[in-house]
């Protein structure tokens, strides 16, 4: 049973690279609307681990949807604050095409 849960763990951990974009941890520095059917959100530290697509260093997401409004208001909470975020992308660059697609972005509170 031991082994089977050890495999199980590593079959799991050794498939989120694939699924894995962007991540970056640090200060937005650079929040910018378009049209308002776009978002772009930047950092003042590199992206690393970012799609090929994504050749500018900065997130986008819609902000006209469920999901985009609370990561608007997470990101307008943090830049206000003066915290640092966690951001991670989908890997792909959907909504504008030098820009990776932003999936999760976290407050860091210490």
């Amino acid at each position: 049973m031991k082994r089977l849960t050890l495999a199980t763990l590593v079959s799991l951990f050794a498939t989120v690279p694939a699924f894995a974009g962007g991540f970056v941890n640090g200060h937005i520095t650079y929040p910018t609307s378009q049209r308002g059917l776009q978002f772009f959100v930047s950092s003042d530290a590199a992206i690393s681990n970012k799609p090929a697509c994504a050749t500018a260093n900065r997130f986008v997401f819609d902000p006209t949807t469920v999901n985009g409004k609370v990561m608007l208001a997470t990101i307008m909470t943090a830049y206000a604050m003066g915290r640092t975020v966690t951001m991670l992308g989908d890997n792909t660059c959907n909504i504008w095409g030098d820009s990776e697609d932003l999936a999760v972005i976290t407050i860091n509170l210490s």
